[in-house]
This record gives structure tokens, sequence and C-alpha cells, in this order.
């Protein structure tokens, strides 16, 4: 019975087969125990940590902190681009409204 168990929770039986032994657990303590302690034993597998994560970990981590780098280097360009615009404008007024002052005619008064 506890081969059936095994072979359950590693995926070998069929449809048929998994109802079967679940119909047959409810009315055998001993195989409804075997099936809960097999349960708990692949709960505990799922929580433990696998081979590569403390790999796969490091590489999210060092992914996460170039996009970070990458947000504030955007951030740094956003803004100097941002101030670049308003200086480029505030020259540009200056300009405009200087070279309508100066070339505009001014009418002389008569005396």
């Amino acid at each position: 019975m506890d081969e059936l168990v095994e072979q359950y929770f590693q995926g070998y039986l069929s449809v048929r087969e998994k109802v079967d032994l679940l119909r047959k657990s409810e009315s055998d303590l001993q195989l409804k125990q075997a099936f809960i302690d097999r349960q708990n034993l692949q709960a505990l597998l799922e929580l433990s940590p696998k081979t590569g994560d403390k790999d796969n970990m490091q590489a999210n981590y060092e992914e996460f902190l170039n996009e970070k780098k990458t947000e504030k280097k955007r951030a740094v360009f956003w803004n100097f681009l941002r101030y670049a615009a308003a200086a480029a404008s505030l020259v540009g007024v200056t300009w405009f409204s200087t070279k309508l002052y100066f070339d505009h005619p001014r009418q002389k008064e008569e005396k």
C-alpha cells in the first residue's frame, strides 16, 4: 500500500487508480495515516530550499540591482533634460523679447 501512496504523489497513477486509492483510504485507517504522512512529507519537501535556489536568488538580486541603477540613471537623465529645456526656453524667450524690443521701429515725436 505504501508503494501505491508513493506512486500517487509521484504522479504515476491514472485517474481511476487515484480515485480508488482515495476511496480505500477513507475506510482503511492505516492507508489513511500513510497517505497523511506522505502528504506532510511532500509539504515539507516543498518548503525546503532546492539546490539551485541560492544561485537563482543571487541572479535575481543582481538583476534587481541593475534595474534600480537603470531607473536611477533614467531619472537623472530626465531631470537634466527638464532643466535643460527650462534653460533653453528662458534663453529663447529672452532673445526673442530683446530682438523685438530693439528691432521695433520707434515713432519719433515731432516738436
